[in-house]
């Protein structure tokens, strides 16, 4: 059920009845015998009063709404008359309940918002019984483009109708009037409770306005870090570390850069690796027990880059590119877990003697890595067992220990470096065992068991073996000067009184082929022909270096002429 309010002095509301309505259930049955569709039009004063009457009038003459005045004669006059219409003789499509005011005498219904209306005049004084209310029953036929209309409306359809009343008879008139405020109380609810979800809904203007997300730089996914060690804080840098130190925060302006020095580098080691960090106090106490300076510079990059990750070089080490071209394009950075490159790639000297261990290495002044690589972990533990293993042979304490060249190489340097890194490409990869013959000769980059190897050129271009090229390649990304190294001086090497050492000959096969041959004939001549090819060899070197002063002394004055 349903009101339609209008000017008070007309009609005020309307009624309309349907199947369901539980208060009318003689004119549903009335209904559905002739198909009839009911409205009852009453105004706002008389509705209270109207409902309180609705059981009186439901029992009068077959349930058809009548009061002792009835129309029932011409359906646009208000005639008096006791006549009841009969049920079955009506043969109308719909019949028009309206409802006056008593007080009024002469009432005019201008389109009352029903399906029909009637003009109501010359109204007799009403029975006294109902001096309140008069019921009016206009019957019309209605033509069949009048009923295509009705059916085609929203409340045309008799089931719509039936199914909608119900609901409109039990919902309170105040009710309805404030469901609008209700339902704007709920929603305002809602979007407070979800007020983080609406502030996630980008706004039309910043969706036009958003700029393409520019793509991530390579490298990006690495620790945004470059390390080094040094004696000193850069603070105190000589010149030359100072220069190769800044083209690393030259070229990467976004990255952090930091030195570890001697001064400071026990409080790093015990923070990273003491109860507050890893908990590995036997790496601790190690550290503290070794004093030979290169044991410690080789074995504090790696425990640094375990811990944290990003770049490693030494102090005497220049980069040339920023580190995001240290990635090849095609590669997918998210499957590489470390960056190496080759420096020492002359297989063929594998069986010598000397050079055997060292002819086959990758590069460990400059490497990339992510933090806590199993690799670099092994690689500290296996440092840590071969040192004590050394110090247990030379029968002295940990602190006491002495290496030559060779040892240093094997034990933590380039070669201990390779050797682990090998183990973790096949611990990593299914298939033939990895060897160095993949790298031999390599003409680009292979990423093998998520390690990056880079070419030569990439890390020790310049060297003059290897086929390494020179730092004006394409390829070349560092440049080391070497100003820094001067371990091998503290660390004795195999030194032929006349020939000298081996590496001296710089990798170059004839030399090294004519250094074993002397080598292998020394012990044939006599101590006077030793030491005349002793004072020969010396005497070659002494006019050979004053030749490179007399060049160096003649370029000096050729710079200086205007």
């Amino acid at each position: 059920m349903t009101t339609n309010m209008d000017r008070p002095a007309d009609i005020a509301g309307t009624l309309r009845l349907t199947l369901a309505s539980p208060v009318f259930p003689k004119l549903a049955l009335l209904q559905r015998r002739h198909s009839l569709q009911f409205s009852l039009s009453v105004s706002a004063a008389a509705v209270g009063r109207f409902w309180k009457l609705c059981p009186a009038l439901i029992s009068q003459q077959f349930g058809v709404l009548v009061a002792p005045n009835v129309i029932n004669r011409s359906p646009g006059r208000l005639l008096q008359g006791s006549a009841t219409p009969n049920a079955k003789s009506i043969s109308y499509r719909s019949v028009v309940y309206y409802v006056a005011e008593a007080q009024q005498t002469q009432t005019t219904l201008e389109n009352p918002q029903s399906f029909d209306f009637a003009l109501l005049s010359d109204s007799k004084p009403l029975n006294p019984v109902f001096s309140s209310f008069i019921l009016v029953a206009v019957y019309k036929e209605r033509s069949r483009k009048e009923e295509s209309i009705i059916m085609n409306s929203p409340l045309g359809s008799p089931r719509l109708m039936s199914s909608a009343s119900p609901f409109r008879n039990k919902v309170p008139t105040q009710m309805r009037r404030c469901l609008p405020l209700y339902l704007a109380i709920v929603g305002v609810f809602l979007l407070i409770v979800n007020f983080d979800w609406v502030l996630a809904i980008p706004s039309p203007t910043a969706v036009l306005r958003r700029q393409p997300k520019a793509p991530a730089v390579p490298g990006s996914t690495f620790p945004q870090k470059i390390w080094q060690t040094w004696k000193v804080d850069p603070l105190n840098f000589e010149e030359r570390d100072l220069l190769t130190a800044q083209t690393w925060t030259q070229k990467n302006p976004s990255m952090r850069y930091e030195v570890i020095t001697d001064a400071n580098e026990m409080a790093y080691i015990e923070d990273r690796y003491g109860p507050h960090g890893y908990n590995r106090p036997d790496i601790v106490k190690f550290y503290k027990s070794i004093n030979l300076p290169i044991i410690k510079a080789d074995l504090l990059r790696y425990m640094v880059m375990y811990a944290e990750g990003g770049i490693y070089a030494d102090i005497d080490v220049e980069t040339m590119k920023p580190f995001h071209r240290f990635i090849p394009d095609r590669y997918d950075e998210k499957d590489i877990d470390l960056i190496i490159g080759i420096e020492i790639d002359q297989p063929e000297f594998k069986d010598h003697p000397i050079l055997g261990k060292k002819s086959m290495s990758f590069c460990q002044w400059t490497f990339i890595a992510r933090p806590e690589q199993p690799v670099m972990m092994r690689l500290i533990e296996n440092i840590m067992k071969w040192f004590k293993a050394v110090a247990r042979e030379q029968g002295v304490a940990l602190g006491e220990v002495q290496l030559d060249f060779d040892q240093v190489i094997s034990g933590t340097g380039p070669s201990a470096f390779t050797t682990a890194m090998l183990e973790e490409m096949n611990h990593k990869t299914k298939g033939p065992k990895v060897t160095w013959d993949q790298f031999h000769n390599m003409d680009e980059s292979k990423l093998v068991g998520g390690i990056l190897v880079l070419t030569v050129e990439a890390f020790c271009a310049g060297q003059g073996h290897s086929d390494s090229g020179n730092h004006n390649a394409r390829n070349a990304l560092v440049k080391h000067h070497f100003h820094a190294s001067n371990w091998p001086s503290r660390h004795p090497r195999f030194k032929h009184p006349a020939y000298g050492q081996v590496e001296d000959c710089n990798w170059d096969s004839e030399c090294i082929r004519k250094w074993d041959e002397n080598i292998a004939s020394w012990d044939h001549y006599s101590e006077n022909e030793q030491s005349q090819i002793i004072q020969d060899v010396e005497n070659k070197r002494i006019a050979a270096e004053n030749a490179r002063l007399e060049q160096e002394r003649q370029l000096q004055l050729l710079a200086q002429l205007p």
